[in-house]
């Protein structure tokens, strides 16, 4: 890969929100998406992503680096067509658009390798007491999900820092986007009104999406505080019953 090309990867797409896609059109080598890919930002690039997925000059490598960074697995416990998983749809739209390009051989075959092991979370990582339901008050919310949506910056955390009960802070917890608010997130795990409700609720949510370093920092953030179990939270899918297999070619190294 040229080294121009690097970076202009580095300089002007790996933090760009706004990246015009239009204009990626001078990647035109398999290695020159691949490392796109291992350096994209998952918080704020899902489009780009989904870009790369469908370049003819995407490699199998590439494609099934992404697929396996997008934690698949967690995907099987809802049903193949679901619309109803909010924020999650987009990078449930993306595994599927992997699995069947790979499996009609769209991707190329290349020099490029990756092992599927390389991305695979370690499942004994997440402690057993995180796949518990938590007991107390039956949840609401007190706020608009689009005005929360809305807020962002040094609004957001006042809104934030100005919760006055933990179903306040659960508010703008449950409605809070996904992509691109994970410093948000630790933000809520740390306010004193935070409960083990708000932090299991807000770990399954991002859990799919976040790298392995930030989800062992969630996990420690969550063992080191002593949270009450003021709100319930019970988890909305079953473990041991898949709706869907992850075909066995998405397994074999490359």
């Amino acid at each position: 890969m040229k080294d121009e090309i690097k970076q202009y990867i580095n300089n002007h797409i790996v933090e760009n929100p706004n990246i015009d896609l239009n204009k990626l059109s001078v990647l035109t080598e398999p290695d020159e998406l691949h490392y796109l890919a291992s350096v994209v930002n998952w918080d704020i690039h899902i489009p780009l992503i989904e870009w790369i997925v469908k370049q003819s000059i995407c490699s199998e490598a590439t494609a099934l680096m992404i697929f396996w960074q997008a934690q698949p697995q967690d995907f099987t416990v809802y049903r193949w067509n679901e619309t109803q998983i909010k924020e999650d749809i987009p990078v449930f739209h993306l595994i599927k658009i992997i699995i069947i390009n790979y499996i009609n051989g769209f991707y190329l075959k290349t020099d490029i390798h990756y092992n599927p092991a390389n991305d695979k979370k370690d499942i004994s990582v997440i402690p057993d007491f995180m796949y518990k339901d938590v007991k107390g008050e039956e949840p609401y919310s007190i706020y608009d999900e689009q005005d929360v949506k809305s807020w962002f910056g040094e609004y957001l955390n006042k809104q934030i820092n100005s919760c006055s009960s933990t179903m306040d802070l659960y508010g703008i917890a449950c409605n809070l986007p996904i992509l691109g608010n994970i410093d948000t997130v630790f933000h809520i795990l740390r306010h004193p009104l935070c409960d083990k409700g708000i932090a299991f609720m807000l770990f399954w949510r991002f859990e799919p999406i976040v790298s392995e370093d930030i989800l062992k920092q969630f996990i420690s953030e969550i063992c080191q505080k002593n949270y009450p179990e003021i709100i319930e939270y019970k988890h909305d899918w079953n473990n041991s019953k898949a709706m869907w297999n992850i075909p066995e070619i998405m397994m074999k190294p490359v």
